[in-house]
């Protein structure tokens, strides 16, 4: 998934079950790309918009809560941490062989 497309999608449950559907598509030992937009931690700034974020959808009665990495210009976008990549392909069944945060970053997994 190139052009930096998962990075587009909102909320990690989304997005294991993008990888999942994938995965059930895939042969066993197929290389899965994704491209996505990093970040190297938590900022503090990124911190105190992710709890304000969460207290007005809250104040509104949204379920779904804003994530640490969301953030919204012209368009939605998650930057991704390492942790976050890596969890979200083992929770979808996928094992992670090569991480690069260089650029736009990049992950290739195993289909197992």
């Amino acid at each position: 998934m190139g052009w930096s497309a998962y990075t587009h999608i909102p909320t990690g449950a989304r997005r294991v079950a993008f990888l999942q559907a994938l995965r059930q598509r895939a042969l066993p030992g197929s290389p899965v790309l994704l491209s996505f937009f990093t970040r190297t931690g938590a900022s503090r700034y990124d911190g105190f918009v992710c709890k304000v974020a969460n207290l007005f959808r809250a104040l509104r009665g949204r379920k779904e809560s804003v994530e640490l990495g969301d953030h919204l210009s012209w368009s939605y976008s998650h930057l991704f941490a390492r942790e976050e990549v890596e969890g979200e392909m083992r929770d979808a069944g996928i094992r992670l062989v090569h991480y690069r945060e260089a650029g736009d970053g990049h992950a290739v997994g195993m289909v197992e």
